[in-house]
């Protein structure tokens, strides 16, 4: 099992939904002030559902979130609420940090029918996903490592991906 570095921050409240939006909705670089190299985000491309949750009970409504990427943005689905930003993403030891900017939603509620304004305001900025297996892995807020949410790629065809992935339901 591969060993990262942990990072501390707080989970307020325990609202995993709320950590998972949060986390689902990620973009780059946690600004250093150092020059931002260019990362090839091709492989975040594209719809992604959720597979499988680790180390935090995820309701049956919001097993339906997902989230897609294009170059520059993503979308976030989570119940009626669809979250949008733009993204950067910079390496971080063997996975990645996505840092979101430009963050709008649609105003209402996710899957568990808490309201968007409140989504919004707990929403986590700075996030860390790795690819494992073809998996899109989506670590939960805490920097435990422990837990996290892996997502597969959605049955669809993306412009620009010339593969389409059947989901992966576990």
């Amino acid at each position: 099992m591969r060993q990262r570095a942990r990072r501390s921050a707080q989970l307020s409240g325990g609202d995993v939904i709320r950590a998972l939006l949060t986390v689902l909705l990620a973009a780059t670089i946690n600004g250093c002030g150092a020059a931002r190299e260019q990362v090839d985000t091709s492989a975040f491309h594209g719809k992604w559902e959720v597979a499988d949750v680790r180390g935090r009970p995820l309701p049956g409504e919001c097993r339906k979130a997902s989230y897609e990427f294009t170059a520059t943005t993503m979308e976030v689905h989570s119940g009626r609420l669809i979250v949008n930003a733009s993204y950067r993403a910079r390496i971080s030891g063997t996975g990645f940090v996505l840092e979101q900017f430009a963050i709008s939603s649609n105003g209402l509620p996710n899957c568990q029918g808490i309201p968007a304004d409140y989504v919004m305001s707990h929403w986590v900025k700075d996030i860390d996903v790795d690819i494992v297996d073809g998996r899109l892995r989506v670590y939960f807020p805490d920097r435990t490592y422990d837990s996290y949410t892996d997502f597969v790629r959605a049955n669809t065809m993306v412009e620009g991906d010339p593969t389409v992935h059947a989901a992966d339901a576990t």
